[in-house]
């Protein structure tokens, strides 16, 4: 979901956490890879939720052919550390 709505999407690079040291590590960036018209204008500011996971939009990169690149940020419900 994209700020309430549903999309498809392909989802990429999962986040991962390693809590054995109490710290919040990823293995990559996950991102999803979607059509720029399922994104709304404001995209920088809606949450993104995969898989019951939130995440902010970090960045995003549209490739000129209608698909845009979503850089996602996991949101943490409490802190990590």
């Amino acid at each position: 979901m994209i700020g309430g709505k549903e999309v498809n999407a392909i989802f990429d690079r999962e986040f991962i956490t390693d809590s054995g040291f109490g710290v919040a590590v990823a293995n990559a960036d996950p991102q999803i890879i979607v059509t720029e018209d399922d994104l709304p204008e404001d995209v920088k500011s809606v949450v993104v939720t995969v898989r019951g996971k939130r995440y902010a939009v970090a960045e995003t990169d549209f490739d000129g052919c209608g698909m845009v690149v979503v850089q996602l940020r996991a949101i943490h419900d409490k802190p990590t550390y």
